[in-house]
């Protein structure tokens, strides 16, 4: 499991067993989302969260909506308040399982199936940070259950203990955590915008990925074709893929030589189904073949493949993720959608101008 650089310091801080420790279900409430599916999506109604934006989109905590439902279907709707989090009861693996954002926002969000909405007496982006440590984690592998899909009640979660230190210590943690998130994300996604602009008023070329791509989208290798061989070349799994672009630390070897499935540094992959759907990953060096439900793109000498792979951390990209997603049992875009998608491609020095920053923000961790 990876953790992060805020997670980190939350162990450092509260996991070393000196504070009373209490049932997530004594300081706060569960209840089940519901009411709507993505393709009850509209223009303009009732601000909504839907579960796959809280495992794609959502950082830690969020202020405001991207989506929103008719207003047909407020009378069956569950609704966040500010403070509550939202937790992703859904997921591929276990590593996503109760994947949560705080709700931060002024006013009332619907939320939709898949996903519970926690009410609770703690500091919002305390109980966020501790959903995502490394003692919640252990402690939930007890609960889940499911193999093509992991679930998780939400009665179980509230069975889960938390450590409860005094709220000042708990919104001093959150303050410095807030404070760090939100200067690096609203500085990051601005300067974007002021260096390239947007897919509706760009200010630099706007490219089709198979323009700048040296082939089109090749599906990776069924997993059932694989035997796992350690010391042969890594096999890359959509699952493996992190939100930061990085891979986990769950390795799997494949015996498997054609070339077909072959990631080449430089290469990006990207995930095309399920919670994962839209994640990407730049390979930098070392042998390894990829699975299905990713595709694999090679670039041109007029793309700096690291551009790309910052292009996929901006507001745009994700934009046109949620947009482009079909509607089914599980969220997926197809290789001809990545083919065609439109990328903002300025010249080789803007790119590398745009990296530098892009480089700054990950190493003072805002992409871990």
């Amino acid at each position: 499991m990876r953790i992060t650089n805020h997670s980190s310091r939350f162990i450092e801080m509260f996991g070393n067993g000196n504070w009373e420790q209490r049932p997530l279900g004594e300081v706060g409430t569960f209840k089940r989302g519901g009411g709507f599916q993505k393709s009850d999506f509209v223009e303009r109604g009732i601000p909504c969260i839907h579960y796959g934006q809280i495992h794609t989109v959502f950082g830690p905590f969020i202020y405001s909506h991207i989506s929103e439902i008719s207003s047909d279907l407020e009378s069956k709707t569950k609704y966040a308040s500010k403070g509550d989090l939202i937790i992703a009861i859904t997921s591929e693996d276990a590593e996503g399982s109760c994947k949560s954002t705080a709700w931060l926002g002024a006013y009332p969000v619907a939320v939709g199936a898949h996903a519970a909405i926690y009410n609770h007496c703690m500091n919002p982006l305390y109980m966020s940070f501790f959903f995502k440590s490394a003692l919640f984690y252990h402690a939930k592998m007890e609960y889940i259950h499911g193999t093509k899909v992991v679930e998780i009640r939400p009665d179980d979660i509230a069975k889960i203990l938390v450590p409860c230190p005094p709220m000042s210590l708990q919104e001093q943690f959150s303050t410095i955590a807030e404070q760090a998130d939100k200067s690096k994300f609203n500085g990051f996604k601005s300067r974007f915008i002021e260096m390239f602009g947007t897919l509706d008023s760009p200010k630099v070329p706007v490219k089709r990925m198979i323009e700048v791509s040296k082939a089109s989208g090749q599906y990776g290798l069924n997993a059932s074709a694989v035997n796992y061989i350690e010391g042969r070349p890594r096999y890359i799994r959509i699952t493996d893929i992190c939100d930061d672009g990085s891979l986990n630390d769950d390795i799997k070897c494949s015996d498997i030589d054609d070339s077909t499935y072959s990631v080449n540094k430089g290469d990006v992959l990207f995930a095309r189904t399920g919670a994962t759907v839209g994640k990407t990953y730049l390979h930098r060096s070392g042998d390894a073949c990829f699975a299905g439900y990713l595709i694999r793109y090679s670039f041109t000498e007029a793309v700096d493949p690291e551009y790309i792979l910052a292009y996929t951390h901006s507001d745009t990209y994700y934009d046109w993720v949620l947009k482009s997603q079909k509607v089914g049992a599980q969220p997926n875009i197809s290789a001809s959608q990545y083919d065609n998608m439109p990328i903002l491609i300025p010249g080789r020095k803007e790119q590398e101008a745009f990296l530098c920053l892009y480089r700054q923000a990950d190493k003072s961790k805002y992409l871990s």
